[in-house]
């Protein structure tokens, strides 16, 4: 289970987490939402031209923008909001404009999406430096091979490389995009607890051979810190109002 805490204080920061929470919304994946933007300008001049595409197996994207920002007839809700078949975003690359977010990008998107997110918006889904694998506990049976299905947990190593001793950030995919854990969500997965519990788990990295890494839960990396000591393309995706989940690597085989 997923949990998101998602309070704020401003009133356009309201309107973007109302937008998110559709976007994450049950209704929006029976829909076949696939890409989310938040539009703090108001909505993309090539909206129009997009929406000439009618809905096709490939899914949606949504467009969400603030309450009088010339939502125009699009909007179906209290924010100002639009949808675009991903033809109509395939051909109209101008819908992506400076200033908006990434809400939401499923990695089943065509590549040709995320070569422009990259370019235009500098969305990035992974982490340069992420080491991605899976957590088990001590006492689990570890894989002899690579599991089938791909990887569902993440380390951020101190200094760019896994090695034995190193101090990492804790990573976690919250939908298609990995970002960096709180304190405040540890208690949310199954392996946190059981850092907690056990102070302890095992993570198995794919390499060249697998991997067998002891994870140990040490003090969280305060917010001011992640900057200084991990980068700032983590420090963009932690949390500016609690610790980053850190912990201490061993290598065991």
């Amino acid at each position: 289970m997923l949990t998101l805490d998602m309070a704020t204080d401003t009133p356009l920061e309201r309107e973007l987490v109302a937008f998110f929470g559709e976007a994450q919304s049950v209704d929006a994946v029976l829909d076949g939402l696939k890409l989310a933007l938040w539009c703090p300008k108001g909505p993309p001049a090539a909206l129009t031209a997009a929406q000439r595409y009618i809905e096709d197996r490939q899914g949606l994207a949504a467009f969400g923008w603030p309450r009088g920002r010339s939502s125009g007839r699009q909007s179906r809700s209290r924010l100002g909001t639009a949808r675009v078949a991903v033809a109509g975003v395939l051909a109209t690359p101008a819908l992506f404009e400076p200033g908006q977010r990434v809400v939401l990008a499923r990695r089943e998107l065509p590549r040709a999406i995320f070569a422009e997110l990259a370019a235009r918006l500098e969305y990035q889904p992974d982490l340069l430096g992420q080491v991605l694998g899976w957590w088990y506990g001590l006492d689990d049976e570890l894989p002899a091979t690579r599991p089938l299905f791909r990887e569902t947990g993440g380390v951020f190593p101190e200094g760019g490389t896994l090695e034995d001793g190193v101090s990492a950030l804790v990573l976690v995919e919250v939908n298609d995009c990995w970002l960096v854990l709180s304190e405040r969500g540890l208690l949310t997965y199954r392996f946190g607890l059981r850092l907690v519990d056990e102070h302890e788990v095992k993570f198995v990295r794919a390499n060249v051979d697998l991997e067998i890494w002891r994870a140990r839960l040490i003090d969280p990396t305060p917010p001011g810190e992640v900057l200084s000591r991990f980068g700032q393309a983590a420090a963009e995706r932690a949390r500016h109002d609690a610790g980053a989940v850190t912990v201490r690597c061993t290598r065991e085989r």
